[in-house]
Parts: C-alpha cells; structure tokens; sequence
C-alpha cells in the first residue's frame, strides 16, 4: 500500500450498559429469532465527530420492540445520548423494521412494515444531534416500504405491495413533513411474469443523486450490479442499465450493499458467488465481491477476494473519495447464510485500490456478521457489527468497532503484513507465540493511540508474553522476523 492510501487499523468493541471509558457493549437483541439479510441496524458518520447506530430493541418478555438511536463520540466512543424513534407491537406479523440517516440535515427516516402497511417516520434534530427538533408520521395501507432517502429536501420512499403475490411498487416524493408531493404505482408482474422495465423488488438500495442529471434520482440492485434511473417529477422508469453479460460463470453477485456513482461509472460490493474448479465438477462459494459498470453497462472491473477453499459472505462495503481506496468486511467461514448460524466467524476486512490489496483479521469468538463500514477523513475506520448467542437462546448483540488509523499506519509505513495468528483473543494474562518459534525475533506492543508499552525478545524457553500488566483495551501487536519481516494482530487485553 502507498502513501496516497488511508492509514487505519485497529478496534474497540462497544457496549450499551457498561460505562467503561474506552469499552461498551450494546448489549440489546435485535431481532427475535432468526436475522436475515435485510439491515438488523444502520449507522453513520456526523461531520467525522459522533458515530449515529440504529438498530432494533427487543427487551425479553416485552412485546414491544423499538428503534433505537445510540449517539457516540467517535474520539472514546463514549455514549453521549440514546432517542426511541419507532416502536412496533410483536404481537402483530410484522417484517423487519427499516431506517436510513440523513445526518447532512439532521434526518433519520425510519419505517416499521406489517402485512397490510407501513408506519413511517421522519425525525429531525437540532445541530448536534442533542435534541428533537420534530417527528412526523404516516400510515400507508397495502404497501410495505423498501427504502427512503432525502435528496434536494424531497423524501423518496419505494415501497413494493404488501400481499405475498404482490406486483407492484409505489414510489412516494413527499415534503420533510411528510406531505405527499408525488406518487407512481408502477407494474412489475405477477404469476413468476416479470416486467423488466420496472422498479422490481431487487433494487433495494438508494435512492442516489444521479451525478450528472439532476432531473433523475438512481437506484441500484441488491442482486445485482443494474441501476435504474427515475425522472424526479414524475416518478417514471427513464432507463434501465442492462444487466451483466456472463460469458464465463466463475464469478456472479448475489449480494450486493452500498453504490458509489460518478459520471463514468457506478462501483459497489458485497458478496459473489464462485466457481471453484470446473463449469462440470466445481463447488460454488460465496467470496468477497467487487463490480464497477459505465452507464451503459459494460464491466469495467471486477474482482473476488477470500480464501477458495472458504466460504466469506460481504455485507458491508463502502469508498473513501480522498484516498481513492475501498473497503469491503466479510464473515468467514460462511456456510451459513443466516447471521445467527452457529459458525464461529472471523471479520476480514479488505482493503484495495489501483496499487495494492491488504486483509485484516479481526476477532473470531462469534458469529460476527458486518453491516456497515464507515472510512472517517483522519484515517480511522469505523465498523457496525452483529454477532448472537447462536449456541443457546439466539439473543444478539450490536458492536461498534472503531479502527485507528495508527494501526494501518504501521502496515504502510514500516511495510508491515497484516497477518499473523497469536491466541488467545481475547487475551487476559499472556500471549503465546508458538505459531512464531524459529521464525520471530522481537515483538512490540502499543496501545489504541499508538503508545509504546511493552518491547520483548521471543524465544523458545519463552514462548509465552505477559501483558498482565498491560490496561485493558485493544492492542496493535507487531512481530517482527529474523529475516526482517513485519506483522501485525489485533488483540483485546480484558
């Protein structure tokens, strides 16, 4: 990796009820039961100072779950405030809960679908986020919405029918108070009959900006890399991007989860399917994806990344502009596609651009699934993560992690490999460095900000480090060879 690229590379888990310093747990179900691929929780960035984390809450015994709105500082990710901005009654079928933040103006739009309906919600907040400035709701019968989104102080909604044979979407521009301005109920087909030139179900992602006509917002694809473009006025389908042209079945989407859209091209991420081995005898795996299109639809790039004997599922992917650089998380092993499966997964988080790729591993001791990941301007990396009690009563939990930028900084500037495997993580009293004998020669310790604390000589006669002494938090351990390589773990001291 080269200089143009973001420095980053470390964490700390958070925690709702525990008021440490440095480390708290939102320790609160999502869901009841099974999470499926459609967002358990969102999070954002606000003006690189608060980290803004949705998710459900469902308290044991109470019927009634709620969105909740946790607000951290991103400098200790302390918890400055928590807001309930939804709630729907258990007792009544209902899907999951979705929300989506405009923090740029101080909007969080969220919306709880049933059967029959959709309650959304459009919540505004003084600068700073301290305190609510207004909350306006709306009932919408028959319709379930998909997504929302602000642009140009119009609010977008796609919702798609709410019958188990629906076929058709509505698409709703209504004021900040959500007054209706506009709507189009567009036909996509019934009967396994599908219109392709419509907004069908797939396109869960936006709305965007388009970048070049300001009379058209966009919409991407969940499944696969195809935009459509809608006219802003009256709500109609203006063009379709063609779908991928699969000369070779080696690679394929099946997952995408965020879009970046220039004037040339569109770029987004999530997981792929893969041919390993033949077209005849090969196994499919879900691996790391990348796709970038030009408006027309031909392939500009495309990449797979993960370990081909392994299973790795992406659900988080995001760009940072300044840097020119990608990041895109996976879970692995991923045989399982459920968040709650019993596999105890590892996070990767895959960092690319035109110069390079580098993979970082981090914890391991779950079933961590990653729903967001967020670059901030100083370099840190910011991560939404779930994991759940998979083995027993299936409660889940929300982790905010944060990646300082003095983790990577230490990969770019003294050429350092982030890869190595030192156990346990976490960690309480020593750090045994088997794995590493004949081949390491020293190891160095730092803290979150990039303090020296501990400097020691491996050996053999003492393969076992003592970091009781040592505060508890997150810590950057770098090994270093006799042959003069470098490499780098993460490890929670507790």
């Amino acid at each position: 990796m080269t200089q143009k690229q973001a420095s980053f590379l470390l964490f700390v888990t958070l925690s709702f009820f525990t008021f440490t310093s440095k480390a708290q747990i939102i320790d609160k179900s999502i869901y009841t039961g099974l999470v499926g691929v459609t967002n358990p929780c969102t999070f954002d960035l606000y003006y690189d100072s608060l980290a803004v984390v949705i998710f459900n809450e469902k308290v044991p015994n109470d019927p009634v779950e709620r969105l909740r709105m946790n607000i951290y500082r991103i400098s200790d990710l302390s918890l400055k405030s928590s807001f309930y901005l939804n709630h729907k009654n258990s007792a009544h079928p209902a899907d999951n809960a979705y929300s989506t933040l405009g923090l740029n103006q101080n909007y969080v739009f969220t919306s709880v679908a049933y059967i029959d309906s959709s309650i959304i919600t459009l919540t505004r907040f003084h600068d700073g986020l301290d305190s609510v400035h207004s909350t306006f709701r709306k009932k919408v019968l028959d319709f379930r919405a998909l997504n929302g989104g602000i642009i140009d102080n119009e609010l977008y909604i796609l919702f798609d029918h709410s019958s188990f044979t629906g076929d058709s979407t509505l698409l709703m521009a209504t004021d900040l108070s959500l007054n209706t301005k506009r709507t189009s109920v567009d036909y996509w087909g019934k009967n396994g009959i599908f219109n392709n030139d419509s907004i069908m179900p797939p396109f869960y992602l936006g709305p965007y900006a388009h970048p070049t006509n300001h009379n058209r917002i966009v919409y991407g694809s969940s499944s696969f890399c195809v935009t459509v473009e809608v006219d802003k006025q009256t709500l109609e389908l203006k063009q379709r991007m063609p779908r991928e042209n699969r000369s070779t079945l080696k690679f394929s989407s099946r997952g995408l989860r965020n879009y970046h859209l220039f004037p040339d091209k569109v770029m987004t991420g999530g997981t792929g399917d893969y041919l390993a081995g033949s077209v005849f005898n090969g196994v499919n795996l879900w691996q790391g994806y990348f796709i970038s299109r030009d408006w027309e639809g031909k392939t500009i790039s495309e990449r797979r990344f993960g370990d081909t004997t392994i299973s790795e599922c992406s659900f988080a992917y995001d760009y940072d502009i300044p840097t020119e650089t990608h990041f895109l998380v996976s879970s692995t092993p991923c045989d399982d596609y459920r968040a709650t499966g019993p596999e105890y997964r590892s996070l990767k988080i895959h960092r690319f651009n035109q110069w390079g790729h580098d993979t970082l591993f981090l914890y391991g001791d779950k079933n961590n699934m990653t729903w967001g990941v967020k670059p901030a301007s100083n370099g840190d990396l910011f991560l939404l993560t779930t994991y759940t009690n998979a083995w027993s009563n299936d409660s889940s939990y929300v982790l905010l992690t944060k990646i300082p930028g003095f983790a990577f900084s230490l990969v770019d500037d003294k050429n350092v490999s982030p890869k190595i495997h030192l156990y346990p993580n976490p960690a309480q009293d020593f750090l045994n460095t088997t794995d590493f004998m004949g081949k390491a020669e020293s190891l160095e310790i730092y803290n979150a900000a990039g303090k020296l604390l501990k400097t020691c000589t491996i050996t053999e006669e003492e393969p076992l480090i003592d970091i009781t002494d040592i505060p508890k938090g997150t810590l950057v351990v770098v090994v270093s060879t006799n042959s003069g390589e470098h490499y780098t773990s993460l490890v929670l001291k507790n």
